[in-house]
């Protein structure tokens, strides 16, 4: 499985760069264990740890346990491995060594490490430690039982990685600009290349002067969309603009798509200077 893996504590204050893609291999976990779409089961990770953890001012606190319960439908669904490889290598031990569950389109949290078994759960059981811990960072406002559990899904994404002035092919000049895309547009989790959605997407790239230039008001381009390589890895995003003048502008991107997952924006305010 190809899969970009976010933190979940991923934000402006960290640049959005708590956020990798890798290229797992192993096992689907449904060639391992068999249940009932309807079932819930925990999968449970070495964690033993029993010091309480003491991070810098603004980080947050991480406790000793390692298990997630999923439904097992929603593992089966996203293609869940059980991975014994990292980019052609065995897994590091940072990385899970010797077996690491992977779900594609979910937050790193409920990608459990050091896998150690699979067991049939409840829904009326508690969530797990790890549950508990993350749960505000993946959107969960309640959780006593796992029945109420919201899927830690990665909401969708878009950045700029790069604002280049050059010209069109009438030799006006222009800002060319790309960007990526990642994450799942709605709740069947299907990430970036979700048809459904990115039809819908309307990604546009505001370019907006920090101070005022003649002539020129801000303006959008349309950004176009790649294909997808691999259903959750990244998608890269181009816009062309023609113009500015000269001056010093702010990038910023939008969207009019209406879905449970809000559009984030990496860069927020990506800031370039135009020259004569």
């Amino acid at each position: 499985a190809t899969s970009v893996m976010e933190c979940s504590g991923n934000g402006l204050a960290f640049a959005f760069g708590l956020l990798s893609c890798g290229q797992w291999r192993g096992v689907p976990i449904d060639q391992v264990a068999t249940f009932d779409d309807s079932d819930f089961v925990e999968v449970i990770g070495f964690d033993i740890e029993s010091r309480l953890s003491n991070p810098p001012p603004g980080f947050y606190k991480s406790g000793p346990g390692a298990s997630w319960i999923f439904r097992w439908q929603h593992l089966r669904s996203q293609k869940a491995v059980l991975a014994l490889s990292l980019a052609g290598q065995a897994l590091p031990a940072d990385n899970g060594y010797p077996c690491r569950l992977i779900v594609p389109g979910y937050f790193g949290c409920a990608n459990i490490k050091w896998v150690t078994g699979v067991k049939l759960s409840s829904a009326s059981d508690p969530p797990s430690a790890q549950m508990v811990e993350f749960a505000e960072r993946v959107g969960q406002e309640q959780l006593t039982t796992v029945v109420e559990y919201v899927r830690p899904l990665i909401p969708l994404a878009a950045a700029v990685s790069s604002v280049d002035e050059g010209s069109d092919a009438e030799g006006s000049k222009c800002l060319r600009m790309t960007g990526v895309l990642w994450g799942n547009c709605c709740e069947r989790g299907l990430g970036p290349g979700c048809a459904q959605c990115c039809s819908a997407l309307d990604l546009s790239v505001d370019v907006v002067p920090r101070a005022a230039v003649e002539s020129w008001e801000p303006r959008s381009a349309h950004a176009s969309l790649e294909q997808a390589s691999e259903q959750h890895s990244w998608r890269r995003w181009r816009a062309t603009l023609v113009g500015p003048p000269p001056g010093q502008y702010s990038v910023r991107l939008s969207s009019s798509l209406q879905t449970a997952h809000r559009l984030r924006v990496g860069r927020c305010d990506h800031i370039i200077s135009v020259g004569s």
